[in-house]
């Protein structure tokens, strides 16, 4: 069994693999962030607008989210829902499980 970092870089490159076969570009919106704890540094990955991924093509902008959990949408969609963004903006939540076609959730 793979550990949960492993499977999290894993589904975020099937969800840009998955939207570049669309036609869209792709960008991430993640940070790593060093903090000290106990007199080390760790580094801290954070979301930027509560997104995984920015992705565009000529007529529309899409925030993503991505999940390998169906039980684990309910706090990225309270996340979104608190985002003050304009309407031409889309807000979606990607599942991707292990060998199936991914489900597209708008927010």
């Amino acid at each position: 069994m793979s550990n949960k970092i492993a499977k999290g870089r894993r589904t975020l490159k099937k969800a840009i693999e998955y939207y570049q076969n669309k036609g869209y570009s792709v960008e991430k919106l993640e940070v790593n962030k060093m903090t000290f704890i106990k007199n080390r540094i760790i580094p801290i990955r954070t979301d930027i607008l509560a997104s995984d991924l920015a992705v565009w093509n000529d007529r529309e902008f899409i925030l993503c989210q991505v999940r390998s959990n169906p039980t684990d949408i309910s706090k990225a969609r309270h996340k979104f829902e608190e985002l003050k963004l304009p309407s031409c903006v889309k807000k979606v939540i990607i599942l991707i499980e292990n060998r199936k076609q991914p489900k597209i959730v708008e927010v």
